[in-house]
C-alpha cells in the first residue's frame, strides 16, 4: 500500500471499517462497535510500518498483544505489579527501537491500551471480539490488495528479540526515565479525577520516541492539533440533536479521509485524528445526550502529557551529557 496511493488506502480502511461496523451492530452489539472500529485505525498503522511485506501474522500478534495489555491493566491497575511491566515494556521499547518497524509502532499502542486498562472495571468479551474480528478483517483487505503470501521471517529470525542482550547502559537509563515519567502520567491524572486519563500516556508516548528529535516543536503542534480538532467537534456536537444524520455523515467522511490525514504533516495528522477519535467516542458513548466534557478533556490532558514528556526528554539529556563529559 504506498503512501502515494491515497485512494486505495482509503477505501481499504473505509470498507473494513463499514464491515465490523455491520458485524458488531448485528452480532455483538452496539458498546463494541467503538473498539472494532479502532483495531481497523490500529492495524492499518501498525501494518504500513512495512508496506506489502506479507507479515500478516505478525501483524496480529503485535495487535493481539495490545488486547492482552489492556487486561492487563484491568488486572494490575495502578499497583506496583504494573509499574514493573510498564518498565519491562519500556526497556524493550528503548532495546529494540529501529530495529523492528511493526513493533516500534505497536509498543506505543500497547502502552496506551494498557493504561487504559486501568481505569476499566472490565472488558466484554464481545468487544474484545470486535477488535480481533476488526484486525483480522483488514489484514486480509490489505492481503487482498497486495496479493502477497504470509511470510513468517519476524518469528524464524526472532527479529523482535534479537536486541535484547546487546542494549547499551544509556537505554537503561533511558527506560528507567520514560517508564517513570509514564507512570506519573497515570498517577497524576488519576489522583486529579481527570476525565480520560489515558489520552495524557498517549501523548507522552507518542511525544517521548527513543532517538526522536523536535520534541518541543512536536509537542506544540500536537496540542495546536488537538485544539483545532476539539474545537471542530464541540461545533459540529452542539448541532441540535434532530440533525443526527449529519453527525453520521460526519463519521463516514472522517472513516474515509483517516489514512489521508495520516500522511499529512504532524499539525494535520493530529487533528485528523482528534476529529476522529472524538466524534467515534462521543457517538458511541453519548449518541443521545453528547457529552461535551471529552473534547475538554482531551485538551488539558493532551498538555498534562506533552509537559511530561518535554520534562523526561530534558532529563534524559542531562544525563546523557553528564555520562559524555565523565567518560
Amino acid at each position: 500500500m504506498k503512501i502515494k496511493n491515497i485512494s486505495t488506502d482509503n477505501f481499504v480502511f473505509f470498507t473494513s471499517t463499514g464491515a465490523i461496523t455491520i458485524i458488531s451492530f448485528l452480532f455483538l452489539g452496539l458498546s463494541s462497535i467503538a473498539l472494532g472500529i479502532i483495531s481497523v485505525m490500529f492495524t492499518y498503522i501498525i501494518y504500513s510500518a512495512k508496506p506489502k511485506s506479507g507479515k500478516y501474522i505478525y501483524t496480529f500478534f503485535w495487535l493481539s498483544m495490545i488486547l492482552f495489555g489492556c487486561y492487563l491493566g484491568i488486572l494490575f491497575k495502578l499497583s506496583i505489579e504494573f509499574y514493573i511491566f510498564l518498565f519491562l515494556l519500556s526497556n524493550y521499547y528503548y532495546i529494540a527501537y529501529n530495529h523492528d518497524p511493526i513493533s516500534d509502532r505497536a509498543i506505543p499502542y500497547f502502552i496506551i491500551y494498557s493504561s487504559l486498562g486501568t481505569t476499566l472495571k472490565d472488558l466484554s468479551y464481545h468487544a474484545a471480539i470486535a477488535y480481533l474480528l476488526g484486525s483480522i478483517i483488514t489484514l486480509t483487505m490489505i492481503a487482498i490488495v497486495n496479493r502477497r503470501k504470509l511470510e513468517f521471517i519476524n518469528f524464524q529470525s526472532g527479529e523482535f528479540t534479537q536486541t535484547l542482550f546487546t542494549h547499551p547502559f544509556q537505554n537503561f537509563v533511558n527506560s528507567l526515565i520514560f517508564s517513570s515519567f509514564l507512570f506519573l502520567t497515570l498517577y497524576l491524572p488519576e489522583q486529579l479525577k481527570l476525565e480520560r486519563s489515558y489520552w495524557a500516556v498517549m501523548t507522552f508516548v507518542v511525544l517521548l520516541k527513543p532517538k526522536d528529535q523536535g520534541i518541543l516543536t512536536n509537542t506544540i503542534k500536537r496540542f495546536l492539533g488537538n485544539l483545532a480538532g476539539s474545537i471542530v467537534v464541540l461545533i459540529i456536537m452542539n448541532i441540535d440533536s434532530k440533525y443526527r444524520i449529519f453527525h453520521f455523515l460526519v463519521i463516514l467522511l472522517c472513516v474515509f479521509f483517516l489514512p489521508t490525514f495520516l500522511n499529512f504533516k504532524y499539525f494535520l495528522k493530529t487533528f485528523g485524528l482528534t476529529v476522529f477519535i472524538l466524534i467515534l467516542l462521543e457517538s458511541a458513548e453519548f449518541w443521545k445526550d453528547p457529552n461535551y466534557s471529552l473534547p475538554f478533556a482531551r485538551i488539558y490532558e493532551t498538555f498534562l502529557g506533552g509537559l511530561l514528556a518535554l520534562l523526561g526528554s530534558f532529563i534524559m539529556k542531562r544525563i546523557h551529557q553528564t555520562i559524555l563529559k565523565e567518560t
